[in-house]
Order: structure tokens, then C-alpha cells, then sequence
């Protein structure tokens, strides 16, 4: 039995919190009961069923291959489809994201099949939900190597080991802080892991958003509220209206109160600007969030960008900063970002500044602002 194939199927219960904010933890933990009988009821005599977490549970297919495993899961899925827990009036129809993974082909150990299976569980939910997916069998070695990241960043998101770091934002003039940028970090057996190193895995997993959210809503709880906060947010995460809700619970709240909150879009793809995106940042700004857009002169559509929302801060690209000494084009850039900022009446800040001397020539061109090692590295909230 050792060499036949073990598929591993993770199935999610789609907006199980909605049914339990809306209808009652009672209500809740009656559609758990339902969905764990229907997996009793399905799973054949020699595989075993596990609940994991939550709304998640799982159904290990012993000796059977992917394409087996797709077709159990679709009889399950449509099981699940058909299924209704009844309301006092009405009832509820129940849905399901499944995500499939077979041993050994994406990993010969417990976790790696788990991380494996884990992955087209987040590939079914970012497509939409209420849909299987299964990994193709001819994954690469670089996404089974994302599967075991992916299962490490998931794990510290779930144990709160993903952190906020604040790196101080100040006037060049007089060297004191106007605010402080808030970077996510995680620590992993002692170690602290820079947000580069995962950010990537995250979009892969689809996870982004989610590490957004704790981390400002961690950033808002352990610092004082006179502190002011720079928060990142990428701007695909506005095409998620629940993500929006949620940000908006995080901001008013704060914002009401009198902290001075800047939300700093970051753009990793070319997003179309709908009237959806203006009205949600409209909202943000209604209740009194500033804006910031983020490495201006490496992005993808900054000047429209720049155009259609006046944000109240410009942030300059890092590695012009960086070469304006050693290369006249830099800083040509650099001079002709604070002036296009200037004519729309945005404050400009440099990144990366890292000695004296590029303090020294930004002062020269008239920037007010600016970050970098020379004014404090991020350091982890207390």
C-alpha cells in the first residue's frame, strides 16, 4: 500500500461566518452537526474524516488517484449543494470550496500534502467559491516550495505571529516624525521575516488581504492613539467588497476619535480605476483617512492615479532616491516628481534616504518628507 496514491480532499463551508453572525452561534453549530453527518454518510469504508478548524473540514482517500478523488469530490459537492438546514422560516442551502491534492505527488509528508491541498482550497475560493480545484499533477518544484511557505505564513496568521513594525516618517527640516509607515513582519521559530520575503506567497494563496487587515488592526490596538499611521493597502484589495466593509470597521472607529490615519495604496498590477474604487475611497476619505500613493515612478498607471484622487502624500521611489547622487537622470526624476506633486497640491515623500548627504540634496529640491535608515529602521510594537 505504501507505493499506491493517498488524496487528501479540504473542504470549506462557504460565508459559514455570515451564517453565524446573522443567524446565531446555535444555528451555527446546528450546520456544522448537518455537514459532519452528510461526510459520515459519504466517506467509504477505509478513508477517515477529520473537522480541522472551524467551518473546515477534511477526507483522507486512501489508494486512490487524482482523478478519483475529483470525481468523489464533485459527488460531494453536489451532496452538499443539495443539502438545506432548516430556519424557523425557510431554510438555508449550504455550499462548499474544495480543494484536492494527492500524495506522493505533491508531498510525501503529512504537512506538505496538507499545505498542498490547502493551496487549491485558496485557488477555489479566489475563483469565485462554491467550486472544486485540484492541483495539476505537474506542479513545479517552486510552487511545491510556496505550498510549505504557504502553510507556515497560514499557521502564523492563525497564531497572531505576524506583527506590525513601525518605521518613523519624518519633516527632513527639523528631523522629527509627522508619522510612522506600519510594515507586517513575521517571526518564525525566533526569527523576524521582512514582509518581502512573504508578501509574495501571500498573493499566491490569496492570503494578502487577510495579512492587511490583522496587521492594521494589530498596528491600531498596540500603539498610542496620538500616532499618527501610515497603512499599507494593495489596490486589488478594493475589488473585494467584504474586504472594504471590514477596512472601513478597522478605520471610522479610529478616525471618529481623532487618530490621524493615512491609508498608502500600493499597486503590484495595472487596476482599471471603476467608479466602485472612487466611491470606496471616497468613504475612507469621507470619515477622515488621508491618502498616500506609494513608490511614485515605478508603478503602473500613478499618474492617472495621481489625476482622478489627489492623495494628501506622494511617496518617490527608493532607488531614485538612492542614485540621485551618482546619476543625474535619478535625479532629474526625483525633481520632476516633488514638481508634478507641487502643481497638485500633494506633499511629497522620499524613501530609502540612508545618509546625510541625500538629506542634504533633497533639502536643496524642496521635499519636505522622508523615510529611511537614516531616520530609524522598522522596529517590531512592543
Amino acid at each position: 500500500a505504501r507505493n499506491r496514491p493517498v488524496c487528501l480532499l479540504l473542504i470549506d463551508l462557504d460565508g459559514f461566518k455570515f451564517i453565524n453572525d446573522t443567524y446565531g452561534h446555535p444555528f451555527g453549530d446546528e450546520v456544522l452537526r448537518t455537514m459532519a453527518q452528510l461526510l459520515k454518510r459519504l466517506v467509504r469504508r477505509n478513508d477517515y474524516i477529520a473537522r480541522l478548524a472551524g467551518d473546515e473540514f477534511a477526507m483522507v482517500l486512501k489508494s486512490t488517484t487524482l482523478e478519483n478523488a475529483r470525481k468523489i469530490a464533485q459527488k460531494l459537492h453536489q451532496e452538499i449543494s443539495r443539502t438545506r438546514v432548516p430556519l424557523p422560516v425557510g431554510s438555508i442551502q449550504l455550499q462548499s470550496s474544495i480543494g484536492v491534492a494527492e500524495a506522493p505527488t505533491h508531498g510525501r509528508k503529512a504537512q506538505e500534502l496538507v499545505s498542498a491541498a490547502d493551496v487549491a482550497l485558496y485557488h477555489s475560493k479566489r475563483r469565485g467559491r462554491n467550486r472544486i480545484e485540484v492541483l495539476s499533477p505537474d506542479v513545479s518544484q517552486a510552487m511545491m516550495s510556496i505550498f510549505s511557505q504557504g502553510f507556515r505564513l497560514r499557521n502564523a496568521l492563525e497564531r497572531g505571529n505576524i506583527y506590525p513594525a513601525l518605521q518613523p516618517i519624518c519633516r527632513i527640516a527639523t528631523g522629527e516624525p509627522i508619522a510612522y509607515e506600519v510594515l507586517a513582519r513575521m517571526r518564525i521559530d525566533g526569527t523576524v521575516v521582512r514582509a518581502q520575503e512573504f508578501i509574495t506567497i501571500a498573493e499566491e494563496l490569496g492570503l494578502t488581504r487577510e495579512v492587511d487587515l490583522h496587521i492594521i488592526r494589530t498596528a491600531l490596538a498596540m500603539t498610542p492613539p496620538e500616532q499618527a499611521l501610515f497603512l499599507n493597502v494593495d489596490l486589488s484589495s478594493f475589488n473585494d467588497p467584504e474586504f472594504v466593509r471590514d477596512l472601513a470597521a478597522l478605520l471610522r472607529p479610529a478616525c471618529e476619535a481623532g487618530r490621524m490615519l493615512t491609508i498608502e495604496i500600493t499597486e503590484r498590477e495595472s487596476i482599471p480605476i471603476s467608479d466602485t474604487l472612487r466611491r470606496d475611497i471616497q468613504t475612507l476619505r469621507e470619515f477622515g483617512c488621508r491618502l498616500a500613493l506609494d513608490d511614485f515612478g515605478s508603478g503602473y498607471s500613478t499618474y492617472n492615479f495621481l489625476n482622478q484622487f489627489r492623495p494628501d502624500f506622494l511617496k518617490i521611489e527608493g532607488s531614485f532616491v538612492r542614485g540621485m547622487l551618482e546619476n543625474e537622470s535619478d535625479r532629474k526624476i526625483v525633481e520632476h516628481i516633488h514638481e508634478l506633486a507641487r502643481a497638485f497640491g500633494v506633499e511629497t515623500i522620499a524613501e530609502s534616504v540612508e545618509n546625510e548627504t541625500t538629506q542634504r540634496a533633497l533639502r536643496e529640491i524642496g521635499i519636505p518628507n522622508a523615510q529611511g535608515l537614516l531616520y530609524g529602521e522598522p522596529r517590531l510594537c512592543a
